[in-house]
């Protein structure tokens, strides 16, 4: 899809949405790299070298060339992934001096790094497939390797008050139709200073709470344009933007084009 000089490449991307059924990948075998990061849910990964390993939201494997795998959700439980394949002699450099080992593969909690973010840009750019977006996919493909590597090689701990934050997530992810989300709210419920939680979010996700509720507004309209037919209108509505006109300019301040745009420039390519 897209290279430099041999040094990296991004070959393919894409995801899993949430609500869809995803089966177990068993005994499969690429060969290049991957990296799947599970955006929601739980489950398992399994290596013959690395064994296996529960993984949970927020968490990210690579995968080795060459390697048998096997990965997925068990019994009820559900699995949102979102997955890159690429090669070059970068990932091989960092395989070869050991910093992406066989038996030490899963990197926990990438998603204080903003990896829901980077994932969003990564399969909006690559959907282009034209040069104007080669760039920005491939800093962002970077962008989330570097965040897993940067696990696997220093004892990053674990942000106290993650379950906290982890509630809040999915209080915003079940209030994105609201027009705001209401943080005090929260924070109150969970008997903390609206400081201290907001400074434990921060912490977890790299980001503000009302910049991170406003992402996830942004992806949730993306998604519509892309999977839908509904109006701008009604997407508008249905994300609590006070009126269409509104929802017109924040969304062209974030994507640099008007909805109406987007949808037909990147539609063709879902």
């Amino acid at each position: 899809m897209y290279e430099d000089a041999g040094i990296f490449r991004v070959i393919a991307c894409g995801g899993q949405g949430k609500g869809h059924a995803c089966a177990h990948r068993a005994d499969g075998e690429l060969q290049c790299w991957g990296l799947v990061y599970l955006a929601d849910g739980k489950g398992f990964y399994s290596t013959e070298a690395a064994g296996r390993w529960n993984v949970h939201s927020g968490d990210a494997f690579f995968l080795l060339p060459g390697q048998g795998h096997s990965y997925g959700p068990e019994g009820d439980n559900y699995w949102e992934e979102k997955w890159l394949l690429f090669e070059g002699s970068l990932i091989d450099r960092l395989h070869t001096e050991g910093t992406v080992r066989e038996w030490n593969l899963p990197a926990r909690n990438i998603r204080r790094f903003g990896i829901d973010n980077l994932f969003s840009e990564l399969l909006s750019s690559s959907a282009a497939g034209n040069p104007m977006s080669a760039r920005p996919a491939q800093a962002a493909a970077l962008a989330i390797i570097s965040a897993a590597t940067a696990i696997l090689t220093a004892s990053v701990p674990e942000v106290a008050g993650g379950n906290l934050v982890a509630s809040i997530l999915e209080e915003m992810r079940t209030a994105v139709g609201r027009p705001f989300f209401n943080f005090q709210q929260s924070s109150r419920q969970t008997g903390y200073s609206a400081t201290h939680l907001r400074r434990l979010f921060k912490a977890y996700t790299g980001q503000s709470p009302v910049a991170y509720f406003n992402a996830l507004k942004l992806a949730a309209a993306r998604n519509a344009l892309l999977s839908t037919s509904k109006s701008i209108k009604r997407i508008a509505a249905e994300l609590g933007f006070s009126d269409e006109a509104y929802f017109r300019r924040v969304f062209r301040k974030a994507e640099g084009m008007p909805p109406s745009e987007y949808r037909k420039r990147f539609r063709m390519y879902r």
